[in-house]
């Protein structure tokens, strides 16, 4: 186990582990907007407005039977893998399989019956309904959640990374060929999906090679009883919830807009808030690598020194947002209109509005991560429920009155209402 009580062993493995996360993230950042970029003036503004509403749709039932196994096996995995206990670490593992397995399937088939029997009914065409079966696709392996939390309680960062970066370049590569093939809607479609099946069956295989480096023997499913687990399963209802309504404010905007506004502005937005969230991305390695570091710490009894970090932590992410909007401010126009031609240049207003929203996102990175390591999972689940029932009330009027800048302003409602709640939930723990 990490010695935490050396108060700079903390930073030095924090940096260690989301170094490794972060260079996979910057060259999918990089690679990941090229991709796009491809996309887009391949497709047009109609197209690859439809193209992107048909992936957030699959993407928020993803989200919706996603139960975010990797943080409750790091959060209950971390001490069975320091104990070298390879049963309990095998059950810990076996239990989130098997919750994402069952939910994968049963929602991946339900879904794909429902665009067969449904599809003709609403009118779609066999195109659309190809789109919607090429992202369909990524459901059925959606199952990589544990071993990717076992790769990081071991501190196998290093794998991740190489997986970003593996990922980021095929789906590259196969929108490449597509474009040059001069493909349609189904093939830009099932190119992106394909990499992203690529990635779950990744994370697996390295984790299972990870579980057998660990413990000398090889991963096999073992269950306990329901009684057993009773804890994990709890903290892993809680997540679940706390991922869906999470769901709610990283993609109802999207199908909002669709409704009100049609494809060509759920383009735009889409390409303002690709770019916007360029800065989430170096933060997001942070952000990943906090839990398993909290969770050692709290486990050597040092959890008034994570409550320092947090602070620390929330302080000097807010003071990274004028680094990002003064730079956007003069330049974002320009790149913005260079990279995907001048019929986005109207994505840039829409951005410099939604910047403001890193505010919350980037001072609140720390408390999700700190409050799962004390198995307060069920906090963040109110947290997340309160402050997006805030974004619901002002979300509907914004867009309705300004479009994609009202989306974009229901943003920042959004994250500023959850960082007062995490405060005042952190401040309550400390009184």
């Amino acid at each position: 186990m990490i010695n935490t009580s050396n108060p700079n062993k903390f930073y030095v493995n924090l940096l260690k582990n989301s170094s490794w996360l972060f260079s996979g993230n910057l060259v999918n950042s990089m690679v990941g907007m090229l991709t796009m970029v491809i996309t887009a003036r391949f497709l047009g503004l109609a197209e690859f407005g439809f193209f992107l509403l048909a992936q957030t749709y699959v993407l928020i039932l993803g989200l919706i039977i996603s139960f975010q196994t990797w943080q409750p096996v790091v959060k209950f995995a971390s001490d069975p893998v320091a104990k070298k206990d390879l049963v309990v670490a095998s059950k810990v593992i076996s239990v989130a399989l098997l919750c994402d397995g069952l939910a994968a399937w049963f929602f991946g088939a339900l879904a794909v019956s429902c665009v067969f029997s449904y599809g003709d009914t609403a009118g779609w065409t066999s195109q659309e309904k190809g789109v919607l079966f090429a992202f369909l696709l990524v459901i059925f392996v959606n199952v990589s959640g544990a071993f990717s939390g076992f790769l990081r309680v071991t501190d196998r960062y290093s794998t991740l990374a190489k997986g970003q970066v593996q990922f980021s370049l095929l789906r590259l590569v196969l929108v490449t060929l597509v474009a040059i093939s001069d493909g349609g809607l189904v093939e830009f479609a099932l190119a992106w999906a394909l990499a992203e099946v690529y990635s779950h069956i990744y994370i697996c295989v390295k984790g299972i090679r990870a579980f057998k480096d660990t413990f000398g023997g090889s991963f096999r499913l073992s269950f306990s009883r329901i009684n057993e687990r009773r804890e994990l399963l709890a903290f892993m209802l809680a997540n679940n919830i706390d991922v869906s309504i999470r769901m709610v404010s990283r993609q109802a905007d999207i199908v909002l807009l669709g409704l009100l506004a049609g494809k060509e502005v759920v383009a735009l937005y889409k390409v303002a808030v690709q770019i916007c969230s360029i800065p989430l991305r170096f933060t997001d390695p942070v952000y990943q690598a906090l839990l398993p570091q909290f969770s050692k710490a709290v486990a050597d009894g040092q959890e008034h020194e994570c409550r320092r970090r947090v602070v620390q932590i929330s302080f000097a992410g807010l003071m990274l947002f004028p680094v990002i909007i003064i730079p956007y401010w003069f330049v974002g126009a320009p790149v913005i209109e260079l990279l995907f031609g001048a019929q986005f240049g109207g994505a840039y207003e829409i951005g410099f509005v939604y910047l403001f929203a890193l505010v919350g996102a980037m001072a609140g990175l720390p408390y999700v991560p700190y409050f799962q390591s004390l198995g307060k999972a069920k906090l963040c689940m109110w947290i997340q429920l309160f402050s997006t029932a805030i974004y619901i009330l002002a979300m509907y009027p914004l867009i309705a009155s300004f479009d994609a800048v009202g989306a974009a302003a229901s943003y920042v409602v959004y994250y500023l209402a959850w960082l007062i709640l995490a405060l005042v939930c952190f401040a309550r723990r400390a009184a």
